[in-house]
Formats: structure tokens, sequence, C-alpha cells
């Protein structure tokens, strides 16, 4: 696992954080943001639920909410995280194409 967190640049604490994932068969991309600044950014190498729960411990006592777009890995992870009461959004993959054309995205590389 490969994680770059921002640290002391803005207190994330009680705030909505909102966090992309590209997910890929070998690898999941994951990005967060609150209020439009990236506060953490990482790879999970062997993705699968647990770790993925591992690295959202970071942001217990946020209100936070996850969108990836729908491929290799269906609906599980949307399944897995309602069950835990997390928001969850799965977006078909021509939604997140157009976020291309606009300034803030889930993944501003």
């Amino acid at each position: 696992m490969a994680f770059k967190v921002k640290r002391n640049t803005i207190n994330f604490n009680g705030k909505m954080v909102s966090i992309g994932v590209d997910i890929h068969k070998v690898s999941w991309r994951v990005t967060a943001l609150v209020e439009g600044e990236v506060i953490f950014t990482g790879t999970l190498a062997k993705p699968n639920y647990d770790s993925f729960r591992k690295l959202l411990v970071r942001f217990e006592g946020n209100y936070v909410r996850i969108a990836y777009e729908a491929g290799p890995g269906g609906f599980g992870l949307y399944d897995m995280l309602t069950a835990d009461g997390i928001e969850c959004i799965v977006t078909p993959p021509a939604a997140l194409r157009n976020l291309s054309k606009i300034p803030c995205t889930l993944h501003p590389e």
C-alpha cells in the first residue's frame, strides 16, 4: 500500500469526506477530499474490502461518502459499504469521463 496524506493543511474532523475509488483488477486508487481539497491519496495494491475498511478508519467521526465507477468490481463493494452504513454511489463509466471537463475532479492529476 502506498499512501500520501496531507498533514496540518485542513482540519477535517466532523466534516464531509468525499472519497473516489478508481477500481482496477489488481489495484484501487483512492482519493479523499474535504471542501474541495485533497487530504489523502493512496493505492491498495492487493485490494479487498477488509483493507479498504482499514483505510476508512482514519475518517471515523466524519460523514463519509464514496463513489466509484461501475466495472470489474460490480456492486459487491457497494453492498458491503451500505451494509456498514456508508453512503456509496456507483456511477456509469460515461458519467465519470465527463468529470474531466470540470476543474475539480476526484483525481486531480
